[in-house]
């Protein structure tokens, strides 16, 4: 009888702590940033929507390579070649862009 309610507090144990675990990796990755954007939007900064792991990475290598894919003429502004990504986001959201990096505590 010992024995098994010895088990059982272990995996109750053992349990929440995963649970506690696993609260921490979706408040980190997923909860977090989608409060800072939603406090970043009061604001008055607007942006795309966070997105899981990849975020606005196909997107920019899109415009890097639509970008690239055009000769460039010396009299031609060199900010939609150097930046494409960043010109497309001015032009789609104006001219107020913050960019947030989410990292976590070190």
């Amino acid at each position: 009888m010992e024995i098994a309610a010895a088990s059982a507090v272990l995996c109750v144990g053992l349990v929440s702590v995963f649970a506690m675990l696993a609260y921490r990796f979706v408040d980190r990755v997923w909860l977090k940033p989608k409060r800072l954007e939603n406090c970043l939007k009061r604001q008055g900064l607007s942006g795309s929507s966070y997105r899981l792991l990849f975020g606005d990475l196909r997107e920019e290598s899109e415009a890097c390579a639509e970008a690239n894919s055009k000769p460039i003429n010396l009299s031609d502004d060199i900010v939609p070649r150097l930046l494409p990504f960043v010109n497309l986001r001015i032009q789609k959201f104006g001219g107020r862009e913050f960019y947030y990096l989410v990292l976590s505590s070190p």
